[in-house]
């Protein structure tokens, strides 16, 4: 089953969208999230969600450069940028796999839709368990994410994307630059 969460700074899950196979691509699922279908409710101006390489760019997904688009010095740089805050989002995964081993391959017949709902409510159940061990203090190992393998950028990015991943790009470059971080 494919599961997609978003994540706070925190570690804390603030959304989950489920109810795919886990054949379904990150794009897919995303076109179906509450935070896709509706984002005026659930960003404020200025807000970004940090999206990976396999998700679709739009106005409130800023995502990674890919292919010869990603070759360039301030490109890399971004992506360097992006990859460092986005590891939270893989740590959470990580640590929910290691929470809770059922997690990794959830080992229970799926005859009916009763069987469907069944494994995505213990889904949900494991991701608040996260929050309220989180909000604890309770820190547990986290499993290693899987890699993603590089892809070209062939979706069509949706309605104020580019501008959105130019300005965020923008501002981190520039906290960069001031920190010296930045890579020539």
């Amino acid at each position: 089953m494919h599961l997609q969460v978003a994540t706070d700074h925190q570690r804390n899950i603030i959304s989950t969208t489920l109810g795919f196979t886990g054949a379904a691509g990150d794009a897919l699922v995303q076109r179906h999230a509450e935070w896709e279908r509706q984002p005026q409710l659930h960003f404020s101006h200025l807000e970004h969600l940090l999206g990976d390489k396999g998700m679709h760019r739009t106005a409130h997904v800023v995502c990674p450069y890919k292919g010869e688009a990603a070759k360039t010095t301030e490109n890399v740089n971004f992506n360097f940028q992006l990859a460092r805050l986005r590891v939270i989002a893989e740590h959470v995964i990580g640590l929910l796999k290691g929470r809770w081993e059922s997690l990794r391959k959830l080992r229970t017949q799926i005859a009916g839709e009763k069987d469907f709902k069944l494994a995505m409510a213990w889904i949900i159940a494991c991701c608040v368990l996260h929050n309220i061990c989180d909000a604890c203090g309770d820190a547990d190992e986290e499993v290693a994410p899987e890699a993603s393998p590089e892809q070209e950028d062939t979706m069509a990015a949706g309605l104020g994307a580019k501008e959105s991943r130019e300005r965020v790009k923008r501002d981190a470059l520039a906290i960069m630059r001031a920190t010296g971080e930045y890579e020539c």
